[in-house]
């Protein structure tokens, strides 16, 4: 099997309207956008090798003529200064010799220029070239969206998308191949299911693209060495030429069914008074990973105290553990175990050892913990984060704040109760390993401070308050932060869905809202997940709720079609914990986060 002939064969080249300047083309009236349909996004990237980008110009007739410029050396123009008529444009970007120092990148523009002014088309190259490693990916003419993680077990089910802009109709692929690469060269895996929804598409590109998406399960791969690693790439077959084009590449360590169950050991406390169990520690999850996904596996106990959520299961999944509280004694320690098995995979069974401690009510103590971080000064959305724990469970922690210059009285204000996510703290696991629920810790709160009293102006003091199962309380620490909502040109906005440290499966719709101050606008939410970036969100939805908030003459002028949304085909992602993190950025190029959010995948 020969080397495909085109690794880098088209990156996609979405595009910015710049404010017209005076020009004095022929042609009255000119457009440029990313393809015949719509433009949702800004700014071509490319990576260290270069390549070729595409843009569609839109000309008020047929003969009329609009000229082309480049305002960097490396960025040229393969068809000429000159164009007439509605067509593509063309434009070349030269691989990096002596690229800038890495994590940086370098930026050029491309004019089309007609009497009405100049359309830009923004270009940036990048030092690093991603096509293999870990997760999500970008590539030349699409991502994949998994494995997302390094060590799988055959079968594995890869998906992720391939088009060809160019394509006047139809997503302008016909197939998609899939190969491992090791040190033997290209090995052909088959050919991909193509031509699934991908709702990824049609938010972003249109209804043109929408059944760009591919998916396989994956075996046949040979099992390597430890630490050995190969990379499973997928090549699509374009229809406007009959090139091939790179789709996606992951790289992967492919290893045996191996059967793992996180965390290694289970603790929960149960307080009683007068004789009987009044609190004990919430469920806790057990997650069942590293199977084929065909496995099939089976959790039992022999202690009828401990009560499973699932006797059995297939492929990777969550089991959750309870405590039968009339079972437990008023005072003691009850020690149990949970058996995980499945047949024929290596590593099973795994025994994960339960223990209870039983106090009497008056010995049990005020929960434990840490108000870590409040940023300031801020301005938009500010995270409040910390952590607790306790004896027997924390039920919540509370967020307040102090009162505002402008509200009467001085007791302090409720605003909401923080969210706990599991997994988010390894560091407060690790420092508690014998407390229960230690691996939920972390907390998080995501205020909004513009519609605090006074749009958020001002100097507050927060504070964040635990409390147990058994309503003991405990002041975790507080936080001073000076609000300048007045002065902020940045945007802001908040992430509706999901909650911090929710569960979400099969295609899921990630959705908020973003405006920015007068008098600039935001033109994109790019989107990263798990700290790669995957693509730019369809926005411009209306939300009359924010409008509501934030709408009249003085406010942004994106108020009344704020929000923003993407869907995601989760199966694509591995069982477990994912991070989240949204930019938006306005039409001056300035640049805010909307936060970070964890949320937990869980698909059969």
């Amino acid at each position: 099997m020969t080397t495909p002939s085109i690794l880098v064969a088209l990156i996609a080249a979405p595009l910015v309207l710049a404010p017209a300047v005076a020009s004095a083309a022929v042609c009255t009236t000119v457009s440029v956008s990313k393809s015949p349909t719509r433009t949702d996004s800004a700014g071509g990237t490319f990576f260290r090798p270069g390549g070729t980008g595409l843009a569609w110009v839109t000309a008020s007739t047929p003969d009329c003529t609009w000229t082309v410029s480049s305002n960097a050396s490396w960025l040229t123009l393969p068809d000429g200064a000159n164009g007439t008529g509605s067509g593509w444009l063309r434009f070349t970007v030269a691989a990096m010799s002596t690229p800038p120092p890495p994590g940086q990148a370098r930026s050029g523009i491309v004019g089309v220029s007609a009497t009405n002014g100049t359309q830009n088309v923004h270009v940036t190259q990048l030092t690093l070239m991603t096509l293999d490693g870990n997760g999500w990916l970008q590539s030349p003419v699409g991502w994949t969206a998994s494995p997302s993680t390094a060590s799988v077990a055959q079968p594995f089910k890869i998906t992720g998308f391939a088009i060809d802009d160019r394509a006047t109709s139809g997503t302008g692929v016909s197939s998609v191949n899939v190969y491992y690469v090791d040190n033997t060269g290209y090995n052909p895996l088959g050919q991909a299911t193509y031509g699934l929804n991908h709702p990824h598409l049609a938010e972003t590109l249109g209804s043109q693209f929408a059944n760009g998406g591919y998916e396989m399960f994956v075996s046949g791969i040979p099992v390597g060495p430890p630490g050995s690693s190969v990379s499973v790439q997928a090549f699509a077959n374009s229809t406007v030429d009959g090139t091939v084009l790179g789709a996606g590449a992951a790289r992967v360590t492919v290893i045996d069914p191996l059967l793992s169950v996180a965390p290694t050991t289970l603790r929960f406390g149960a307080a009683s008074t007068n004789g009987s169990v009044t609190a004990v520690t919430p469920s806790q999850a057990l997650t069942i990973a590293g199977l084929g996904w065909t496995s099939t596996w089976s959790a039992s106990t022999m202690q009828p105290w401990i009560q499973l959520s699932a006797a059995t299961g297939t492929g990777p999944g969550r089991l959750d553990v309870s405590i039968v509280p009339a079972q437990v004694p008023a005072s003691g320690v009850l020690e149990g175990t949970i058996r995980i098995n499945a047949a024929g995979v290596p590593g099973a069974p795994i025994d994960i050892p339960v223990r209870v401690d039983a106090y009497l009510g008056a010995t049990t103590t005020a929960p434990f913990g840490s108000f870590d971080s409040a940023p300031s000064p801020s301005s938009g959305a500010v995270p409040l984060t910390g952590w607790a724990l306790d004896d027997v469970g924390v039920s919540s922690v509370a967020i307040y704040r102090s009162a505002s210059a402008l509200e009467p009285g001085s007791s302090l204000v409720f605003i909401g109760d923080a969210t706990f996510t599991d997994g988010a703290r390894p560091d407060v696991a690790a420092a508690f390993p014998n407390s229960p629920q230690k691996t939920r810790a972390g907390w998080g709160y995501m205020l909004l401070s513009n519609v605090l009293p006074g749009g958020g102006n001002e100097t507050l003091t927060f504070y964040a308050y635990a409390v147990d199962a058994e309503g003991k309380q405990t002041l975790l620490g507080t936080r001073e932060v000076t609000l300048q909502n007045a002065n902020a040109d940045l945007p802001f906005g908040a992430l509706d869905t999901p909650a911090s440290g929710a569960t979400v499966s099969g295609n899921y719709t990630f959705a908020g809202w973003v405006v920015s101050p007068r008098p600039r606008q935001v033109m994109r939410v790019s989107i990263y997940m798990d700290g790669q970036y995957i693509g730019t969100s369809l926005y411009g939805i209306a939300r009359p709720d924010v409008a509501a908030l934030f709408g009249g003459p003085s406010g942004p002028l994106d108020a009344s079609a704020p929000g923003f949304q993407f869907t995601i085909d989760t199966r694509g992602l591995a069982n477990g914990l994912h991070t989240l993190a949204l930019v938006a950025v306005d039409n001056t190029n300035t640049f805010a986060g909307l936060g970070s959010r964890f949320f937990i995948v869980r698909n059969q």
